[in-house]
This record gives structure tokens, sequence and C-alpha cells, in this order.
């Protein structure tokens, strides 16, 4: 039997650079919408089958896929309206208790509780003060 001779190479030598810090600025936009009727601001907004901004309303399951944020700014029935579809949002008329879970309730309303005519649950964000929620709009989940 010939002898085998093995030879045994070093590894390669991999480099990597680590960088420490913050990261490029994100993208935040807030778009607009023309409206269906008359809406108030820091109510949940979704576009109806016209593409109009209404008021999103957990007991329409219809709507589960089409909210588009929490208004930013109240209008009138033809008007533009703004809606805030991430990033912190803050309002002097809330009052939440910090580590609350914001959902979609009846009529664009924001509640700490799931409606019990709703149809489908919209996580709509997470409360971080009494006057600050974190909007973070989850995928719906039908009931």
């Amino acid at each position: 039997m010939p002898d085998t001779l093995t030879t045994i190479l070093p590894a390669p030598t991999i480099t990597t650079t680590l960088t420490n810090g913050q990261g490029p600025a994100g993208t935040s936009t807030s778009p607009s919408y023309t409206t269906a009727a008359a809406l108030s601001g820091h109510q949940v907004i979704a576009l109806n089958l016209s593409g109009l901004a209404t008021y999103a309303s957990s007991d329409d399951l219809s709507m589960a896929f089409r909210v588009v944020g929490i208004s930013t700014n109240a209008a009138s029935s033809g008007g533009s309206i703004t809606v805030q579809d991430k990033d912190v949002m803050t309002h002097g008329g809330w009052s939440w208790t910090p580590g609350q879970i914001i959902y979609l309730g009846l009529n664009g309303v924001l509640t700490n509780t799931v409606p019990v005519s709703a149809t489908f649950i919209l996580v709509m964000g997470k409360a971080l003060s009494a006057t600050s929620i974190l909007v973070g709009i989850q995928p719906p989940i039908a009931l």
C-alpha cells in the first residue's frame, strides 16, 4: 500500500469591521388623503373603496386591511387629512397607562380594550406615557 501524504493548509484570514453608533436616519412619512366626510384628529383612518379617508372601525371586517394610520389633524368633507403610520405620536387629550397596547376601537376611536362587537383585532401601537404612543400598526387578526 502506498504512503499517503496529508498537507494541512492554514485557514484563510477573514477580516470584519463593525461600526458602533447610530445608523442612518430613517424615513418618516405623513401621507395625506382626501376625506369622504368631516373627520377629527387623533382617530384611526382607513380608505374606503373609492380611496377616500374615513373612520376605521373594528366591527367592520372589510376595513381590516385598509387602515392607513392615525389622523394628525381634523378636516372637513372633501378636505385633506394627514395620517401618521409609525413613530411617536403625542396628544394632550390622551390618558394612557404606559405599557398598554393600543387597539383600533369603533368608529376611529383608539382604545386599550378590544370592543365586544369587534370582528377583527388591530394593534395600533403601545403607550409610552399618558399622552404619547409609539404607533406601530400590526397585521389584523380576524375574530
